[in-house]
């Protein structure tokens, strides 16, 4: 097998452990798997021969189903982030204002 097709088969392990990463909640690991899994496709794009082009397409194409799927995890990750941030901020306004209305009770 050429080091191209070796590089893409590595990129789509590492998707795949990108994958396990966003369902498990740890997005600091899943940004560095997607760092390395861009710097291993384009290091396979620069080594790519002639002769492995349809093995070539056809692992892309499998990375790509990956991707689409990355990118929904990814989407509801931030969906629920953004919801969390938000129920935080009101929580923080419901407690300012108990704090300010007990203040006013004692004083």
């Amino acid at each position: 097998m050429s080091q191209s097709l070796s590089l893409l088969d590595q990129a789509f392990q590492l998707g795949r452990l990108e994958r396990e990463a966003l369902n498990g909640k740890n997005y600091d690991l899943a940004v560095e798997l997607s760092e390395q899994r861009q710097l291993l496709t384009q290091q396979a794009w620069e080594k790519l021969r002639e002769g492995d082009r349809p093995a070539y397409l056809e692992r892309l194409l499998r990375i790509a189903d990956l991707q689409k799927e990355l990118t929904e995890l990814a989407r509801a990750a931030h969906s629920s982030i953004l919801a969390a941030l938000q129920g935080s901020r009101r929580q923080k306004k419901r407690l300012t204002g108990y704090q300010r209305t007990i203040a006013l009770s004692i004083q």
